[in-house]
């Protein structure tokens, strides 16, 4: 039985400014709504310790659904044995902007002595996403040990989302192409699941699930007085300026202390609520 570990991942600032918001199908900037797997899914980042993309393989969710299914229980088949089980994002921000203050370790086990490839497969009442976003693994010749990724979405959510993310290890017996996630899914990246040509050896986890969140829009100040902001400051963190768009500001007005700690929470964690709020 797989145990589900909670680990809150909270970043720690927010853009200034959100730029112009156009269809999910761009390059850029994207939009997705709250209810757009699909959406959210073609547009996965995944950065490693050092905040170098990932590349990312995108692979047929029925394919990995099925290789779970068939292998999961297996005795060679990898494992996570720790790491997040919610991600928090909040409104207005493009992961690729944000500036993350956790990293997200995750242990694993594979007898096969590779670290495993992982992929991603996103789920919204019952719909899941027709892809699966997959990463490489390595061949480390550890049948233990640990590594760290961020991973979020490169799209605007402006009416906020929730959905589950689900998260399986892939491995194969001897590591036969764990650098490559689509040939080691379909042998030589040409044949589906099932078909003649798969790898022998290629086993898959029961997948873990990861819950997702991005905030709502906060909601306008109906009250309470006009002098009730947060003031932030970036100090040191160039990265922190740039994302920001400066060194130091304020937020709000907030309707009240409850409404600006809310979010200082959210969004800068080292946000003063001002002498105005109550």
């Amino acid at each position: 039985m797989q145990t589900r570990r909670l680990l809150a991942i909270h970043p720690a600032v927010l853009l200034a400014t959100v730029a112009a918001l156009v269809s999910c199908g761009s390059s850029q900037n994207a939009t997705c709504a709250p209810t757009d797997v699909d959406c959210f899914m073609s547009h996965l980042v995944v950065r490693d310790a050092a905040g170098v993309d990932v590349p990312v393989t995108f692979i047929d969710a029925a394919a990995i659904a099925s290789l779970s299914a068939a292998t999961g229980t297996s005795a060679s088949a990898p494992r996570l044995t720790s790491g997040p089980a919610s991600l928090q994002f909040p409104y207005g921000t493009q992961v690729v902007d944000v500036l993350l203050p956790y990293r997200m370790a995750f242990s694993f086990a594979d007898p096969n002595g590779c670290q495993p490839v992982v992929g991603f497969t996103l789920s919204k009442g019952g719909k899941k996403s027709r892809s699966t976003g997959c990463f490489p693994g390595l061949r480390d010749h550890r049948t233990s040990g640990s590594f760290i990724r961020y991973v979020g979405f490169a799209a605007d959510a402006p009416d906020g989302a929730s959905f589950d993310l689900d998260m399986v290890t892939i491995s194969s017996v001897g590591c036969v192409s764990i650098d490559n996630p689509l040939n080691l899914i379909t042998a030589d990246g040409a044949h589906p699941l099932g078909s003649p040509g798969v790898a022998a050896g290629v086993s898959a986890q029961i997948p873990m699930t990861i819950s997702v969140s991005i905030s709502p829009p906060p909601a306008p100040v109906t009250g309470g007085s006009s002098s009730c902001t947060a003031a932030w400051d970036c100090g040191t963190s160039a990265q922190c300026k740039t994302v920001m768009g400066g060194q130091s500001g304020t937020a709000g007005p907030f309707a009240s202390l409850a409404a600006c700690n809310q979010w200082r929470q959210s969004y800068f964690a080292g946000g003063v609520c001002s002498s105005g709020c109550h």
